[in-house]
Formats: structure tokens, C-alpha cells, sequence
């Protein structure tokens, strides 16, 4: 049936044309198809330059796609008829294209050319041009929607596998199952840098879905940690730096965590980061590749204080109605000894960055009696380092134990702390299985966190190899455990630990006491005090731990066609591996904590610890000290 409008789209179906087309001379079927079309559209007046064009096309391409079809059907007209009759054309008669569609449909439905092919099988390219009309004026929730509507009506039509994974699920398989293609799209992604206001709402907003909070309207403060540092030995690419001074060795990582939300009006505690020290939470601001030095410890942290202050308060709206201001509290904490150095402007690694004592100050009473910089308490006590410089500092008293003096000189003194420094090494590695004190190329030496844990929860074992007292080991080991344990603290219990200094200066007086040793056991009380959260919580291991994960995914989910793409998919998946919402839905190997010696829980707060539900014993493995007491 033809239509008897052409100016607004005569309509000429595929079966009017076929016998048509059969039945004329081959050299001739485009101008008798043309002349049938026109007879079809029933024009009284004399059809216009535009009308013949579109009807001039039409019957060309019917023609070219009647001649394929004609060969492959073997020149059958009813095989022909089976699969062409329900085609149609809309022949217009204005500056539109003529169109064609199914005959079930009310035409127009695409441009006349090749036929449309089905949502399901075209290209992504092609999806996104045909859904463009629709996420033009539409929110991304109200297409969310849309779809959860579609879905639900038609979920007899729909394979229940696709179905089976929210999305946030399906991204913390992808993390699990170490897939490379990751893609991120609840943050906008940069090249190496977040804005840190939006990171901080996502962040919250991220959190907010994983507690079960009452619905009413309130205040609600987040408290962060944050900190920077600097590594090396990271893998170089063939790709080009807009400055040439810079170089993919070294790479250089902004980082916050977030560690708890907090009712403003109740002060109660709605949510608890269980992993402080982890890199579930560990989120990425900035990262640039260049080597760590002063002036950029200084520009950094110039630049994130700023933000830090310029941060506006967050209101985050629930479907119910209800309303949160979110506000922030941030504590720069995440960090080593010589950014603190930089920062406190220290002018040596060896001096103290709270009072100032040099090392032979502080085996003296002038080391105690110093007046203290408290604007540097805010920088913590880097509690991993801790556990590094405590267990080198008594590692190399075990290496000049046969000489007794903190310098070694002449020849004689040099070859007796060797051979006494390689004895050790050898009886470590035979007795623990511990690699000690060896350089590793391009950064540091062996000696880590896991190594220092090792030889403080094996007191007697490491005073027999080194020749150090046992009794200060196990003074250390449970200041450090105290420290560590992410517990609230009694600091008057805690303060009696002081005494292991006065230990330390009986017995091994002639060996200067490190800065880290002295900051802890002098003015430890003091910083534990500076801060409303257990000083165990602002530790820096997550930002540390964070960089074998830097190493991991820089290599194997990161394009590497252009730098930009690089650092892009490094950006993604750092934020989307420390998404607090993303992280609750994975699958992580919880860690096997030994029974926390009773020594540490001695120390700790029992009835604050329960009411944030923490379980004191199982917190650490650390030994008790003897009850043997030194003075001055």
C-alpha cells in the first residue's frame, strides 16, 4: 500500500517494487522502479526537483540491493518475497532523507542504506551515538533508574548471571582476581592528581554506604591521615617527559587515609578504620615522578596545607530527605624521619627535631631538660620507623660490643666490629632466617619492619647473637608494641616506660643514643598526648606498603602506548583499590593475630578499647619485661 502524502513521507513497500524490478529489461530496471515509484506515491502536481532526487536514490539503492539478494536467493522470486516483504520506504517530499523500517512499525526509522543493525550486536561506538539523545537532558541516577524500572518488569527475559554482582562487587572481584582492565568512573580521574574536595566526598560518601547510621540530620567530622614520601627503583619507560630532568626511576606519592567518622552533637564513633596500617584505605592525591628532595617536601606540603584549609564543608543528601555536613580534620602524620627533618628544619638527621639534643646530649640530663618544639609533635612518631631505628640502634651496639665505643678507629678496631658485624649476620640468618644489615641497590638495606618484628619478638635468641642485654630488648619490644598495638594508651602506666632510658645509659653509655630512640623515650608521652586518636593509628605503613602496589599495577594494568594513559590507569586503579565501599565488598585473607602478651595489654586502656570493640588479645605478639629497675 502506498501513501497518499508526500510531503510528509509517502510510504512504498519492497513487495510493489520486486515484479516490477524482475520483469524489465536489466539495462533498464532503474528508471522503471523509479517511474512505478512515482505511479505509487499518487502526486496530482508535477513532482519537485527534490521529490525526483529522493525518488532517484530510492530506486538506485533498491536496485543494488535487489541485484545481490536476486543471486544469492538463486533467482527465486518466492524465496525473494520470504525475506524482503517486510521492508518499507518513507519517500519525503522536504529536506529530510528518505527513511525504511520493519512493516509492524510506524516508519520513519533510520537513513536508507545498509539495514539497522540489532542494540546487542553493533559496536560501542555505534551504541554511544544511539543512546546520545538520551544522556543528553537525563542524570546518570535517573538512567539508573530507568534501567533498575526495565529490569525488574522484564527479569523472566533477562539471564540471572548478568545480574548476579552489584557493581560495586563486580569492581572488587576485578581487584581480587588481579584483572588489568579496571575502569573507575565514581571519581574523575586525572592524570597524576584528584581534587582533594571531591576526593574527600567520595570518600565519605563511600563510607556513609557501608554503616548502618540512624537517618536523621547531623554533623559529622572525618578524621584523616595524611603524608607524602619518596621511593626509587621504579620501572622506566620508553616514554618522553615534557621536563627533561625527570625520570620514571623515582616517584614521589601524596597519600591520605581515612581512619574514622564521628557524630559531632553524640561524639560517638559511626565508623572505625579497622586497617590503619593497611593499604585498603590508603588513598592517592597526588604522585609526580621526580626524586624526593627539600624543596619539593616543602612545596608539597605548602600546597596541600592550602588545600587542606581552603576545604569547604560537604553536604551529602540521602533519598530519604535527611542531610550531612561532613567536615574534615587532617593530620599530617604519614611520613619518615628526614621529611620531618625538612619540614621541622632540623639541619641534621642526627639531632632531635623536638628539642634539639644532639646524640651526646641525649645520654646526659641536658638531653631530658632541653625545652621542646611542640609545633613538631604534630608530625607523630612514624611508628615503623620506630621499629627500624630501635632494632638498628641495638644491632650495632652488638657489632662494637667487643670494643665499646661508639667510633671506629684504626685498623685493628675496624677488622674485630667486621668480623663481629659478619658473625652476626651469619647467625641471623642461620637461627631466624633473617638478611641483616645488607644494602640493596639503589635504596636502603634489608632492614625492614618485618625484619625488626622478628628480632624483638625473639628476645632471648637476639640478645644471644648480638651479646645485648635481654632485659633491654624486652623493654623496647614492649614500648614499641604499646605504640604499635593502634590501642588507646594509659599514658601514667606508659610514662614508667621511661626507665628503659636510664637502662639504656647503664649499660651502654659510651654508644650515643639515635634520634629516634630519644624522641620516643623523652618526649613520647608528650606526642602521644598532642593527638585525640591512639598514636598507633597515624602510623606510616600504609603509605610505605603503598608502593609495592605502586610497582605491581604501574606494570601490569597500565597502558603503555603514551605516558598520559600510564599515569591515568595508575590514578584509576590506586583510587579504586582504596575505595572504603569497594574494599568492604572484597574478599581480603584476614590477618592471624598471636595472643598479645600481657605485658603490652598492661599498658593499654581496657575500657576505651572495649567501647570501640577492640579485642586486646589480639593485637601483637610481644614478650614482658623483668621487673628490674635502673636509675641515673
Amino acid at each position: 500500500m502506498a501513501g497518499n502524502d508526500a510531503g510528509h513521507g509517502a510510504i512504498v513497500r519492497n513487495r510493489d517494487l520486486i515484479d516490477v524490478w524482475i520483469e524489465a529489461p536489466r539495462g533498464n530496471r532503474k528508471q522503471v522502479v523509479y517511474e512505478k515509484i512515482l505511479s505509487l506515491i499518487d502526486i496530482t502536481d508535477e513532482p519537485s526537483k527534490h521529490l525526483k532526487s529522493n525518488i532517484m536514490k530510492c530506486s538506485q539503492l533498491f536496485g543494488l540491493k535487489m541485484a545481490n539478494k536476486w543471486q544469492k536467493v538463486g533467482q527465486s522470486r518466492n524465496r525473494l518475497l520470504q525475506n524482503q516483504t517486510r521492508f518499507v520506504y518513507r519517500i519525503n517530499n522536504d529536506s529530510e532523507e528518505n527513511t525504511s523500517s520493519d512493516e509492524e512499525q510506524e516508519p520513519p526509522c533510520r537513513s536508507v542504506g545498509r539495514p539497522r543493525v540489532p542494540f546487542e550486536e553493533a559496536s560501542k561506538k555505534t551504541k554511544r551515538r544511539r543512546v546520545a539523545e538520551l544522556t543528553t537532558d537525563r542524570s546518570a541516577n535517573e538512567l539508573q533508574f530507568a534501567v533498575n524500572v526495565v529490569s525488574g518488569s522484564n527479569h523472566s527475559e533477562v539471564s540471572p548471571q548478568i545480574f548476579s554482582f552489584s557493581t560495586a562487587e563486580a569492581l572488587a572481584l576485578m581487584v581480587d582476581l588481579d584483572i588489568s582492565v579496571t575502569k573507575y568512573l565514581l571519581l574523575r580521574s586525572v592524570i597524576n592528581e584528584v581534587d582533594l574536595q571531591e576526593l574527600v566526598q567520595k570518600t565519605a560518601e563511600s563510607i556513609l554506604e557501608i554503616i548502618n547510621f540512624e537517618e536523621r540530620d547531623c554533623r559529622i567530622k572525618v578524621i584523616c591521615k595524611w603524608g607524602f614520601d619518596g621511593s626509587s627503583r621504579h620501572s622506566q619507560y620508553k616514554q618522553k617527559f615534557s621536563d627533561l630532568e625527570n625520570t620514571d626511576e623515582f616517584l614521589f606519592l601524596v597519600a591520605m587515609t581515612p581512619l574514622r567518622l564521628i557524630d559531632m552533637e553524640t561524639n560517638k564513633v559511626l565508623w572505625k578504620n579497622e586497617s590503619p596500617s593497611s593499604t585498603l584505605y590508603c588513598r592517592p592525591i597526588k604522585f609526580l615522578f621526580k626524586k624526593e628532595n627539600a624543596d619539593l617536601v616543602r612545596n608539597t606540603e605548602e600546597e596541600i596545607i592550602t588545600k587542606i584549609e581552603n576545604l569547604i564543608p560537604i553536604e551529602i543528601k540521602t533519598k530519604e530527605g535527611h542531610s550531612y555536613i561532613i567536615e574534615v580534620d587532617m593530620m599530617l602524620t604519614m611520613l619518615d624521619g628526614s621529611v620531618g627533618n625538612v619540614l621541622s628544619e632540623t639541619n641534621s638527621t642526627m639531632k632531635c627535631i623536638i628539642c634539639g639534643a644532639t646524640p651526646k646530649d641525649m645520654i646526659t640530663l641536658a638531653g631530658i631538660n632541653r625545652p621542646p618544639n611542640v609545633d613538631n609533635y604534630r608530625f607523630g612518631l612514624s611508628t615503623l620507623h620506630c621499629w627500624i631505628r630501635f632494632f638498628e640502634c641495638l644491632l650495632h651496639i652488638g657489632y662494637r660490643l667487643p670494643i665499646k665505643s661508639w667510633q671506629i678507629r684504626g685498623p685493628e678496631n675496624k677488622a674485630i666490629v667486621e668480623a663481629n658485624k659478619k658473625r652476626i649476620q651469619a647467625e641471623f640468618r642461620a637461627n631466624l632466617s633473617l638478611i641483616v644489615d645488607k644494602p640493596k641497590p639503589g635504596y636502603g638495606s634489608s632492614n625492614d619492619g618485618n625484619t625488626a618484628r622478628i628480632f624483638f619478638h625473639n628476645p632471648q635468641t637476639s640478645s644471644d647473637i648480638t651479646g645485648v642485654d635481654r632485659e633491654l630488648i624486652e623493654k623496647f619490644a614492649i614500648i614499641l608494641g604499646v605504640l604499635a598495638s593502634g590501642c588507646a594508651i594509659d599514658m601514667e602506666k606508659f610514662a614508667s616506660l621511661e626507665e628503659a632510658r636510664n637502662l639504656y645509659i647503664h649499660l651502654y653509655k659510651w654508644y650515643n643514643m639515635p634520634n629516634t630512640v630519644h624522641k620516643v623515650l623523652v618526649h613520647g608521652c608528650e606526642i602521644i598526648d598532642a593527638f585525640c586518636l591512639p598514636i598507633g593509628e597515624l602510623s606510616e605503613d600504609a603509605l610505605e606498603a603503598r608502593y609495592k602496589e605502586v610497582r605491581k599495577h604501574r606494570l601490569s594494568d597500565t597502558r603503555k602506548c603514551a605516558r598520559t594513559d600510564t599515569n591515568k590507569d595508575l590514578m584509576r586503579v590506586l583510587l579504586l583499590t582504596s575505595d572504603p565501599f569497594i574494599t568492604s565488598k572484597r574478599k581480603v585473607s584476614s590477618k592471624k593475630y598471636k595472643k598479645c602478651n600481657e605485658a603490652v595489654q598492661n599498658y593499654l586502656k581496657r575500657q576505651e578499647n572495649d567501647d570501640l570493640g577492640i579485642d586486646l588479645g589480639t593485637i601483637t605478639n610481644d614478650t614482658a619485661p623483668s621487673k628490674k629497675s635502673y636509675s641515673d
